[in-house]
């Protein structure tokens, strides 16, 4: 197993419990020593998760452009355009015009994400343990809009998917369920709201939980271990994984690199990714807080050019500063790949985008937090990984032990999500059965294991000698 952010975890879970021997190689450090340093975004960013239906779905149909701006201007770059973004721009333009084929990935990533609902939440019933200090939250989720017509769509993906508690759209009963949001409700700020099942809880502790667990199984953890290459044999089953100290070879490999990983390798494979990152605000709960919430801001809510805002509200004990906290999550900032480079103005303008948006739905408390300085921006960042058209990179070849080779990486904002469901399918595939392998990919032709051939007469030896990281 190839990464250790929550979809390498979830596939070494999924993969030990078959009683499947399983050793994890992760270039970043054990997350629970150094969170900031384990190269992945599970961990590297705010320890507060929201689990929805919508944390992932396709953004080339709704923010086609994002990649040609600056945040400043009004888009996701991090910094001013070059050569490799006007490319990612160009490739993510084309795809939004596949209208089909973004539908058919809608549709995909809220099949795969209810079923990975389902999956966190028989976690959190059959193993409670995994979420001991957790601060686990399952129940009723508010999703707070400023436009009617967006919020009724969600409503319907979430009343399909059989996870819709309520749609709500007069303004005493969205005062009745969120009464810390009468002042932006009786604004205009909030409009409408949908109320889903869900999740939340505090993903740094509930992966220092599951990586002991691991432990626990018998499953090894080699920290610190960069792969720098894969070996194949006839350019068509792969020998084995190379790292610094050697090579490693099994019967099955799993490769679940997040936007950590190294571009080069990645791209000998026909997978692209690029990383885009989100920002963080802490800050005390408000009183009366009764769950966590979603706010989705249009760019005219905003009153702003470009793509929607998106942010999540996430209760956790914060306990450097010993209190009970709220991490509020949200924006999109394309980083690239590593090393990340961004425009520290760039930051800024995200950072001000979350603070006024909090400040609009609750502005009393905003201000009393502010006056005394209760407010913490933090320079954490959660980067998500991101393809082209918002479909996973998925290959999926044999190996020479008479295995499987399994790549699957870009779920953008929803691997936390979607990583129960994938890991299970991914199983599946391992084992021959393939019950699950529609969770895999919107195609159903590549899902079922047709992933086309590698690109080019691959040679004996792929490697790389770039810096950093790829898993």
């Amino acid at each position: 197993m190839v990464g250790a952010g929550i979809q390498g975890l979830w596939c070494a879970w999924a993969m030990a419990r078959r009683g499947r021997r399983v050793s994890v190689l992760s270039a970043g450090a054990d997350p629970r020593v150094d969170p900031a340093a384990s190269q992945a975004s599970t961990t590297a960013g705010e320890s507060g998760r929201l689990l929805t239906l919508l944390e992932g779905r396709p953004f080339v149909g709704s923010a086609a452009g994002a990649f040609e701006r600056t945040v400043t201007d009004g888009g996701w770059l991090g910094r001013e355009p070059d050569e490799r973004s006007r490319w990612w721009a160009h490739a993510r333009r084309a795809a939004a015009m596949d209208a089909r084929a973004v539908a058919e990935t809608t549709d995909w990533y809220a099949l795969a994400s209810a079923r990975a609902l389902d999956l966190w939440s028989r976690a959190a019933r059959d193993d409670a343990h995994l979420f001991d200090g957790a601060s686990l939250y399952q129940g009723a989720i508010t999703r707070l809009y400023d436009s009617p017509p967006v919020a009724s769509a969600a409503a319907r993906q979430h009343q399909d998917r059989g996870v819709l508690v309520r749609h709500i759209e007069d303004a005493a009963s969205l005062k009745a369920q969120v009464p810390l949001a009468e002042s932006s409700i009786g604004a205009g700020t909030v409009r409408a709201a949908v109320v889903t099942r869900g999740l939340s809880l505090d993903i740094r502790r509930f992966v220092a939980n599951l990586i002991e667990h691991l432990e626990g199984l018998g499953v090894t953890f080699s920290w610190n271990t960069r792969v720098t290459g894969l070996r194949w044999h006839d350019g068509e089953r792969l020998s084995a994984v190379q790292t610094p100290a050697g090579e490693v070879a099994a019967r099955d490999v799993i490769l679940a690199p997040g936007a950590y990983s190294q571009p080069s390798l990645l791209e000998a494979l026909g997978a692209r990714i690029t990383g885009v990152a989100g920002r963080w605000l802490l800050m005390p709960r408000p009183p009366g807080w009764a769950g966590p919430l979603k706010l989705h801001l249009t760019p005219e809510g905003q009153g702003v050019a470009g793509p929607a805002l998106d942010l999540n509200f996430m209760a956790y004990r914060d306990q450097a500063r010993d209190r009970d906290a709220l991490a509020v999550g949200g924006g999109y900032i394309h980083v690239g790949g590593p090393p990340f480079a961004t425009d520290p103005a760039q930051l800024a303008r995200v950072d001000a985008q979350i603070a006024s948006a909090v400040e609009r739905l609750w502005p009393q408390w905003w201000r009393r937090c502010d006056r005394e300085g209760a407010i913490v921006r933090s320079s954490a960042l959660c980067v998500r990984s991101f393809t082209t058209d918002d479909r996973p990179a998925f290959v999926n070849r044999p190996t020479t032990l008479g295995g499987r080779f399994v790549l699957h990486a870009g779920l953008n904002t929803g691997t936390a999500t979607m990583a129960p469901a994938i890991a299970e399918a991914i199983a599946d595939v391992l084992e021959g059965t393939g019950e699950s392998a529609g969770m895999l990919h919107p195609n159903p032709e590549t899902a079922a294991g047709c992933s086309p051939s590698l690109p080019g007469a691959l040679e004996a030896r792929v490697t790389t000698t770039s810096p950093g990281a790829f898993a």
